[in-house]
């Protein structure tokens, strides 16, 4: 699929199948994560592929944003391992988690799965429930086969005019 196909195609899902891709799709999907771009290319995150009931459990238990699908991606970053800008100590983790979740969300697309990014969730509680210590939990991105009658969302069609975003100086 060509690149601007992808982007054409790719939406939130929010109701997936049961259906778990196979191993070798996943480990398509997770190839891209070396292809993410990060500050200084310093790649300081953790991918946790939830798959086991046990890990869906526990997820689907602190949040109802993972939808019901049957591979949840946690990204996390590794506090002493991100960026840290020396001029205002803006620390770029949560952006580098967000770029690689993108290109996640688009590789999903390009190889027929579906996602959504998901930010809404009790972070301490899943650090609690899955022995994390000096990471963020940035993101969750469900991840799986949509039900079939799953369209986009009204919101998903609704475009700001590029005036009113791009400003050329």
């Amino acid at each position: 699929m060509d690149f601007n196909s992808v982007l054409d195609k790719r939406f939130s899902v929010r109701d997936f199948k049961e259906d778990c891709p196979t191993d070798d799709v996943i480990d398509k999907l997770l190839s891209v994560i070396n292809k993410a771009p990060s500050a200084k290319n310093i790649q300081p995150y953790h991918v946790r592929v939830l798959k086991s009931k046990e890990s869906l459990d526990k997820i689907r238990g602190i949040t109802k944003s993972a939808y019901n699908a049957p591979i949840v991606l946690m990204l996390t970053a590794v506090t002493n391992d991100t960026w840290k800008n020396s001029y205002s100590g803006y620390d770029t983790g949560a952006i580098d988690c967000a770029i690689l979740a993108t290109y996640l969300m688009l590789e999903a697309t390009n190889l027929g799965l579906d996602s959504v990014f998901v930010c809404w969730f009790n972070e301490e509680k899943i650090k609690e429930e899955f022995s994390i210590e000096g990471e963020q939990v940035v993101c969750l991105l469900p991840i799986g086969y949509r039900q079939d009658d799953v369209v986009p969302s009204e919101s998903h069609f609704k475009k700001k005019d590029l005036n009113e975003i791009v400003i050329k100086c």
